[in-house]
């Protein structure tokens, strides 16, 4: 949540500044503050821009949107196969070498819901698949199959009145028309729906197949079902199966609506990470990674067939990245030092990292419960949730400038729904211990949080590679830029490096954000990286992986 007003009247403009790096500001809540303290309103333009903006008429304007999200795709994936649809949209625009999620939880539903909304967890509702209500004291699971197949997602988000790309869209232009999907994740389409578009598609189990399905209240007509190629038998056998049903769900789409935004979600990353282990298993994701990509084509080639390729804004991307578990904490492990600090568990969350939920009487034990978890082998720290809602580390011996990335990242979902413990795990750490090979996300690592990013298509620079820390919550204020729709209060930024008429307050607006992200980075990538040379050096390895089958 964002300060209160008294707190921005007290702060000077050093502190400002640096609430806004750590993401506790938005952008609007900046300005305000600098008008608050005596800047004037011609230095805050010249600074920062006005609030709305203006668009350059002579820059063309896509008329249309395809966002692509590679679930739990890693970069380092990009050289496991050719991948010619995606470099050739690489070549075309812009692509951001250290794009990152940015916050927590690096979850399925979190990351879609940022993607859409240009909010930040603490203000669009969903910080992982459950989180504890705070009025009732119950855990709350919206964010599950189960959730989401009703369209909990969405309306959490609305109950956040948040803005997203498809609502802004369709206020521009009540007749257009938004469509989300995904084969496998229903959680996926809900969230980058946000409640506000026409249709939402996935894939359910129905009997020995995969048939299309839709949320209700937003399906489609009824014989777009009856469409070709639009169901697959069971067991599925191939490993890009789930790829190629989405794929096959936005040309039906396309063919059919002709939509102005169509949101993709191509989970086959994230399903096989999981099962094989990410990047512990080259062979297996060589396939799927291939699969996406011929995905990726054939929607590109379905626009270029319909005509209007050259005026669609293409952006694809990644809702978090994998790790495999070359080491593992046990639930066992967090019950156990939970009850050596005199506290109780009522739930936890998270892959690569700990979200711990206390029984309500006690979470007065926070601090002592953050204090016994940092000791667990491959727990780096423990913070703890004061009373104000604050996180302070109890435990862990790490540099101030993890403690900053930490802190920047744990401040992206605090709130009243966030846990009374965190715990960041070591690279290459999972929650779960198995006796094969395994892969997970969730936490604060650099190997789940570091994720491809591009942006081509009408009013994007061509051929930039750009080291900006780019995070999913700009994406959305970075899109509706591009759109010529300018929307007040996103958390994100406009990626100024990628636009060809970036202003001046959208550069410097960049520029001062990544000068503090980028040390976030850093922090993360150094650890990282001595976490995976000491695996080397120890010879430590995950357990073997299953046999392979789709």
């Amino acid at each position: 949540m964002a300060p209160e007003g008294s707190v921005v009247h007290e702060a000077g403009p050093r502190e400002l500044e640096r609430l806004f790096h750590q993401g506790v500001l938005s952008r609007r809540q900046l300005l305000q503050g600098l008008v608050t303290i005596g800047l004037s309103a011609a230095s805050i333009e010249i600074l920062f821009g006005s609030e709305t903006g203006t668009v350059e008429a002579q820059v063309p304007r896509p008329r249309y949107l395809v966002l692509i999200v590679l679930d739990g795709f890693r970069p380092d994936y990009l050289q496991l196969a050719e991948m010619p649809a995606y470099r050739a949209l690489a070549a075309a625009g812009t692509v951001y070498e250290r794009a990152w999620v940015g916050q927590l939880e690096s979850e399925t539903p979190v990351g879609h819901a940022t993607l859409s909304t240009g909010a930040l967890p603490r203000n669009h509702g969903i910080i992982g698949f459950e989180w504890r209500d705070p009025a009732s004291l119950l855990e709350v699971k919206d964010g599950w199959e189960q959730g989401a197949a009703l369209g909990q997602v969405g309306r959490d988000l609305a109950a956040h009145h948040v803005t997203s790309i498809p609502e802004a869209v369709k206020r521009a232009n009540p007749g257009a028309v938004v469509v989300s999907l995904s084969s496998e994740k229903v959680y996926a389409a809900d969230a980058m729906s946000a409640r506000a578009a026409d249709y939402v598609l996935y894939h359910q189990f129905s009997g020995n197949r995969l048939s299309p399905a839709a949320l209700p209240g937003q399906s489609p007509d009824v014989d777009f079902f009856a469409g070709k190629h639009l169901t697959l038998p069971l067991p599925l056998a191939h490993f890009t199966d789930w790829d190629y049903l989405s794929s096959q769900l936005a040309l039906a789409a396309l063919a059919r609506y002709r939509p102005e935004v169509l949101m993709v979600n191509l989970p086959g990353s994230d399903v096989y990470g999981h099962k094989y282990g990410g990047p512990n298993s080259p062979g297996i994701m060589t396939h799927v990674v291939a699969g996406q990509d011929r995905a990726i084509g054939r929607i590109v080639r379905a626009y270029q067939s319909a005509g209007i390729y050259d005026q669609t804004l293409f952006v694809v991307t990644a809702d978090h990245a994998m790790v495999p578990n070359t080491h593992a904490v046990g639930p066992d492990q967090i019950g156990a030092a939970v009850r050596q600090a005199g506290a109780r568990v009522q739930f936890h969350t998270g892959g690569s990292g700990k979200y711990i939920y206390l029984q309500p009487p006690f979470r007065t034990r926070a601090k002592e419960v953050a204090q016994a978890v940092a000791k667990i082998p491959g727990v780096v720290a423990g913070y703890y949730r004061t009373a104000s809602g604050d996180y302070v580390l109890a435990a862990g011996s790490i540099p101030a400038e993890l403690d900053a990335a930490y802190r920047g990242l744990i401040a992206t979902f605090t709130g009243p729904t966030a846990p009374d413990v965190v715990a960041p795990y070591r690279e290459n750490t999972i929650g779960t211990t198995l006796p094969q090979l395994y892969g997970n996300h969730g936490g604060l690592s650099w190997g789940v949080q570091h994720v491809p990013l591009l942006l081509t298509g009408p009013g994007v620079r061509a051929g930039i590679r750009s080291h900006a820390p780019a995070r999913l919550v700009d994406v959305a204020p970075t899109v509706l830029r591009l759109l010529g729709l300018t929307w007040p209060g996103l958390d994100g930024l406009v990626l100024a490096d990628a636009l060809v008429d970036a202003n001046a307050a959208e550069v410097a607006a960049q520029r001062l954000l990544t000068r503090s992200l980028g040390l976030h980075q850093e922090a993360l990538i150094e650890r990282s990286l001595s976490d995976v040379a000491g695996d080397r050096q120890t010879h430590a390895a995950p357990p073997p992986p299953i046999s392979a089958q789709p």
